[in-house]
């Protein structure tokens, strides 16, 4: 089985080696590496021809910037494996047997999408926090019901394209949104739309790096309104889902509400209009399935009123910092 794994590359000339050289020592030997320069103004390009001529495995497209989204669909559009990873530039992986695992797990299941952890991963200290829930690994054999349960139940199913694998046929009529800085809430909704089958395992070898100034933690006026407009779109999803895909994005939509609720308090500007496109979507709170902080909000918004919450949660933040 020939895997493919993408890397949209973008200002990121200081941790671009570490990423690659996390791929290619890998024990499983059939895979190839598209690394996306999208129009990178470092020594990102450079970096990657320097790959290029010195792995058959390694490739590169030189195009201009078009955002993370453009970036991968142009690495889907030139992927022959199997199936498809997504490896973000500034991440990395933690050991060499990441493909050799995944695939004995995707040989035993068939499954459309396998699903695994990340840590979070701080440089300066070398914290690393796993995100997920400490949960065993799907039973084999279940039913697409029952894996939906599962994934939902759990918490487990997250608005990430890096940790999934991903059947290549699957990812040919859902191209990432260009320009929508949510890319991947929407573009994960709907893969859990179209999926066959979904797995799980408890692995976490994926280090998602924390670092001040990338675009995942920077909170700007126009990423609140995508986030509102992301949110509309999942609840339309919802409508015209089957009934386990329903129930799985019920629970994954109620999450992106949650962080709704801290994205609009961390703005420079209160978010009045990406408020108001919310307010009678609140009924999606309801669906906090186990998580402890989304039942707490549905309470909140519950005695308080939906834009009195919003308010207090920002009154919070500015006393915060």
């Amino acid at each position: 089985m020939k895997i493919s794994i993408i890397i949209p590359v973008y200002c990121v000339e200081g941790y671009l080696r570490e990423c690659i050289d996390s791929v290619l020592c890998q024990d499983y030997p059939d895979f190839e590496v598209i690394l996306v320069d999208d129009g990178s103004p470092d020594r990102c390009g450079a970096i990657c021809d320097e790959y290029v001529a010195r792995d058959s495995r390694v490739f590169v497209i030189h195009k201009s910037n078009g955002g993370a989204s453009d970036a991968r669909n142009c690495g889907i559009d030139h992927a022959n494996g199997t199936y498809v990873l997504f490896l973000d530039g500034d991440d990395f992986w933690s050991d060499a047997q990441v493909l050799s695992r995944l695939t004995t797990r995707i040989l035993d299941t068939k499954a459309d999408i396998l699903n695994y952890s990340y840590q979070k991963y701080w440089a300066d200290s070398g914290k690393r926090i796993p995100y997920c829930n400490p949960v065993v690994a799907m039973p084999m054999g279940a039913s697409r019901d029952q894996q939906y349960a599962y994934l939902s139940d759990n918490g487990l199913y997250i608005a990430s394209s890096c940790n999934k694998m991903i059947r290549r046929e699957l990812l040919r009529d859902i191209p990432f949104r260009k320009g929508n800085r949510c890319e991947d809430i929407e573009w994960c909704a709907r893969l859990a739309v179209r999926a066959r089958s979904m797995d799980y395992i408890p692995e976490n070898f994926y280090i998602y790096r924390q670092r001040e100034g990338s675009t995942r933690h920077t909170i700007r006026d126009e990423n609140c309104r995508d986030l509102a407009t992301t949110i509309q779109l999942c609840i339309q999803m919802i409508q015209n889902a089957d009934p386990a895909t329903a129930r799985l994005l019920r629970h994954y939509t109620a999450f992106q509400f949650g962080t709704f609720f801290i994205a609009q308090a961390q703005t420079e500007n209160i978010q009045t209009e990406p408020i108001r496109s919310l307010e009678n979507c609140t009924q999606i709170l309801s669906y906090y399935g186990g998580n402890r902080k989304l039942m707490i909000l549905n309470l909140a918004q519950k005695l308080l009123g939906y834009h009195r919450l919003c308010k207090l949660i920002r009154k919070f933040y500015q006393l915060r910092n």
